[in-house]
């Protein structure tokens, strides 16, 4: 019973923490705190998404995934391959999610 309570919390904070993703105004921020979301709930490796679920996910278009991946790219903040998306610092995303 423990181990479903303890499931059940992780559950309804992630699902609030996608909630307060998506309430960004700033679309690359959206995307970056889906990846960073993404990332957590993982253990280990890259994230297996394709750029039109990512979209579909933070709620924008895939030019605009395309173009954010892209400038993450350039940064070194990620490195994005078919359906796969490896998040290489993942302090520098969530210190640019966190700007206001």
């Amino acid at each position: 019973m423990r181990r479903f309570a303890r499931i059940t919390a992780q559950n309804v904070d992630s699902t609030f923490r996608k909630i307060e993703i998506l309430l960004d105004p700033d679309p690359m921020r959206r995307i970056a705190g889906m990846l960073l979301q993404c990332r957590g709930e993982m253990t280990r490796g890259p994230v297996s998404l394709s750029q039109a679920d990512l979209g579909r996910m933070a709620n924008v278009s895939r030019n605009t995934v395309v173009r954010t991946i892209r400038e993450f790219s350039q940064r070194g903040w990620l490195r994005s391959g078919y359906a796969r998306i490896e998040v290489l610092e993942p302090g520098e995303l969530d210190r640019f999610n966190r700007e206001t």
